[in-house]
């Protein structure tokens, strides 16, 4: 649904509402803006793989109005992965084992922004079937990130 046909309707139901109250003095006309978007998805991102398909990270959004567009405006992904533009969706081959911070921005359809810092993790391939896991820095308290067994 068009912004502009959301606010017909509310104009409509407005000018019903005031013609059932037999208000007829004045009529008034008024804009809903609805809250801008905001981005739900955790700082941390699931650690991927070197050179294994990264499982496709989905990062949420709420609020604001559709179509979003979204961007990595300060910092990289992992080379190998991308950003979908009008998804939201992280997705590739990581080929590079590193840590990597990035923020991401999403603009919605009312040109409000919303922007989320992450950190995403690539391990090695382990050699010895141990598993890899990670502890995010900083003081905040968060269960370990592990990747997936190799045998």
């Amino acid at each position: 649904m068009t912004k502009n046909k959301i606010l017909r309707i509310l104009l409509i139901t407005f000018v019903l509402f005031v013609g059932i109250l037999g208000i007829t003095r004045e009529s008034k006309a008024f804009v809903v803006v609805p809250p801008g978007p905001v981005i739900g998805t955790t700082s941390y991102l699931q650690t991927g793989t070197v050179n294994q398909v990264y499982s496709p990270q989905h990062i949420q959004v709420s609020g604001g109005i559709s179509p979003y567009t979204w961007d990595v405006v300060s910092g990289v992904l992992p080379p190998g992965l991308s950003l979908g533009v009008s998804t939201g969706m992280i997705s590739g081959t990581p080929n590079t084992v590193d840590t990597f911070n990035f923020t991401v921005q999403v603009i919605d359809g009312n040109f409000e922004t919303a922007l989320q810092n992450f950190t995403l993790a690539i391990a090695p391939v382990s050699e010895t079937g141990f598993l890899y896991t990670r502890n995010p820095p900083g003081s905040v308290i968060v269960s370990p990130v592990a990747t997936r067994i190799q045998g």
